[in-house]
């Protein structure tokens, strides 16, 4: 979570969603201070303030969540040791079991997208990966010295985050097991997706929980 008491916002950073971009397009420019990542309240000093996050397709944040663990090298904490060698849909069901079982393993990267909107936090503006540029250069703290230094220049840190196919890796049975885990988050981000554009193929054929969605469809 970073707070600017200047301009007046609090950005709530929902893991896997492109936030490293936004960290560092506002450490850099706005100088915010930095406190605990909460997904639940925010300071009451802040309470007043501008706040926004980033939410992104669960099915994309999937795969980024599964390629950060287990496809790149150098990652050996103790939950990208326990996966080892799983495939995308053996990962969530692993993750599952996890959550069934009290949570094991529970570091922010797996919360899903709905825990940070039923918490008691209100959000001014909800921005999405998919148009990250554009939504962030919308918000009303945004100068026109700031739009004019990032138009068409926008930074994306995670490669995963811009010309990653990540349909590439969704079967079937990794599907359904994702529809399980993120199942919640089909629900409250779903009206928000469609409203923007009824027409987005992420969400057209989503059937909740035990959707057996087309790939060609998702």
């Amino acid at each position: 979570m970073l707070i600017s008491d200047k301009n007046k916002f609090v950005f709530v950073a929902i893991p896997k969603t492109g936030t490293r971009t936004i960290y560092k397009i506002l450490k850099e420019n706005y100088k915010p201070s930095f406190t605990k990542d909460y997904y639940n309240h925010i300071p009451k000093w802040a309470s007043k303030y501008f706040r926004f996050t980033v939410i992104r397709n669960p099915y994309a944040r999937a795969v980024s969540l599964w390629y950060s663990l287990i496809r790149k090298p150098g990652v050996s904490n103790g939950l990208a040791r326990a996966i080892r060698g799983m495939n995308l849909a053996e990962f969530f069901k692993f993750l599952i079991k996890n959550a069934e079982n009290g949570g094991t393993y529970h570091p922010l990267t797996l919360n899903t997208q709905s825990l940070y909107f039923k918490s008691v936090i209100r959000f001014d503006a909800i921005l999405r990966t998919e148009s990250l540029e554009q939504d962030f250069l919308d918000l009303p703290f945004v100068n026109e010295d700031i739009k004019a230094k990032f138009k068409n220049k926008f930074p994306h840190l995670n490669k995963d985050v811009r010309g990653f196919n990540y349909k590439a890796y969704l079967t079937n049975e990794a599907i359904e097991a994702i529809n399980i885990y993120y199942s919640e988050d089909f629900i409250y981000l779903r009206d928000f997706y469609t409203k923007l554009d009824p027409y987005n193929t992420y969400w057209k054929n989503y059937i909740l929980y035990y959707g057996t969605t087309a790939r060609q469809n998702i």
